[in-house]
Order: structure tokens, then C-alpha cells, then sequence
């Protein structure tokens, strides 16, 4: 019994730490997309996910940075996320890359073209 509940430790201790290294899971980001050349080239995501509040973020579109990231009180998994977009930036998706521990994932985000003035 004793050979059993050291071995069970093991393993859940295991299972813990492979979980903690995971990328988060996004589930949603609002707005669903934004358009290129607005007046205002500021945009903010806000954007859900499990443990997504501990996860770093990268951008790599060319024309768009990231701006800042922040937390939210009370909760793992939402992160506001601000992003310039430039006058250049060509419609398209981009692709936002969420980092935990060693693992990645990328979430496309739509940059559609704008239409009217």
C-alpha cells in the first residue's frame, strides 16, 4: 500500500507540473476581429482562457505591436491586451502567440479591411 500511495504521488505530482508548463487555452477574444485604418490605432482585447493571466504574448504581423497586457484581480484567466495598429498594416490575420513554460499556441485574430468612411 505504501509502494502504491508514493507511486500515486509521483504520478500526480508528474501530471501537475506537465500542466502548469501548458500554453493556456484561449476560448474568446472581443472584439471577434477589428479593421485596418481606423483612426485610432489603438485596439483592446479582451481576451478569455484558462490560465491565460500567466501566459506571455507575442505579436508577429508586420505594421501591429503589442502596446501592453493586463491583468485582471480575481481571476487566471482573462488578460487585457492593447495593440497598435498601424497605418501600413495590410488586412489579414495575424496571429497572437500565447507562451507558457516551453509550450506555445497560436490564436489567429481577423484584420479585416475597412469599407466605408
Amino acid at each position: 500500500m505504501k509502494k502504491f500511495l508514493i507511486l500515486f504521488a509521483a504520478v500526480l505530482t508528474a501530471t501537475c507540473a506537465m500542466a502548469a508548463k501548458k500554453a493556456p487555452l484561449v476560448t474568446s477574444i472581443d472584439p471577434p476581429y477589428w479593421w485596418t485604418g481606423m483612426a485610432n490605432d489603438t485596439l483592446q482585447l479582451f481576451v478569455y482562457g484558462n490560465d491565460v493571466k500567466n501566459a506571455d504574448l507575442t505579436v508577429d504581423y508586420p505594421g501591429v505591436k503589442l502596446a501592453a497586457t493586463a491583468e485582471l484581480d480575481g481571476s487566471d484567466d482573462y488578460k487585457v491586451v492593447y495593440i497598435t495598429i498601424g497605418k501600413e498594416t495590410v488586412p489579414g490575420t495575424m496571429n497572437l502567440s500565447f507562451t507558457k513554460g516551453t509550450t506555445s499556441r497560436k490564436v489567429p485574430y481577423e484584420l479585416k479591411k475597412r469599407t466605408w468612411n
